[in-house]
């Protein structure tokens, strides 16, 4: 049988996998034996990003839609210290040199209302990407934090200084 049933994938979405297994079929088919059994729904994709050093798992996918297997996917997590409260937003760009706003493209926009957790995380495959980190918030001051994804896992803080001009 199937290690994972996904069910109908009514929409396109997409999942993180970080397992190794053995013993499944070696390539995606109608065995019965995949690791994983999905019904992607027509003119929808279900993406699976594998991590890097996991075993991209194969799939039998009983829908119309597409599958695709990405593997090798890298993780760049940012902290936020301290936490604003009771709000914030984040933004991740890419831009062309590391240090400069200059072409940049909105990757991740997120807003956190009643925040308890300053962490968050892109998974990428990219490598010598240079990106920058925007934190917004009332009772801080705006912070740009600028780095380079790079192909391994990287985690960081973001400390942000307390606006005193409010």
């Amino acid at each position: 049988g199937h290690a994972v049933d996904l069910g109908i994938i009514a929409a396109t979405a997409s999942v993180a996998w970080a397992n190794n297994t053995t013993g499944y079929a070696v390539a995606n088919g109608a065995t019965g034996n995949e690791v994983i059994l999905v019904n992607v729904a027509a003119g929808q994709t279900l993406t699976i990003n594998v991590g890097d050093g996991y075993t991209p798992p194969t799939y039998y996918n009983t829908g119309a839609g597409t599958v695709s297997v990405v593997a090798g996917q890298k993780t760049f997590t940012q902290s936020i210290s301290p936490i604003p409260t009771p709000n914030y937003e984040y933004r991740l760009y890419t831009v062309t040199a590391k240090g400069s706003m200059d072409g940049s493209v909105e990757i991740v926009a997120e807003g956190e209302e009643n925040a308890t957790t300053g962490s968050h995380s892109y998974t990428h495959s990219e490598t010598n990407q240079p990106i920058a980190v925007q934190v917004i918030s009332n009772d801080y001051v705006e912070a740009t934090y600028y780095d380079t994804l790079t192909a391994a896992d990287k985690t960081v803080t973001i400390n942000l200084e307390l606006d005193t001009n409010d």
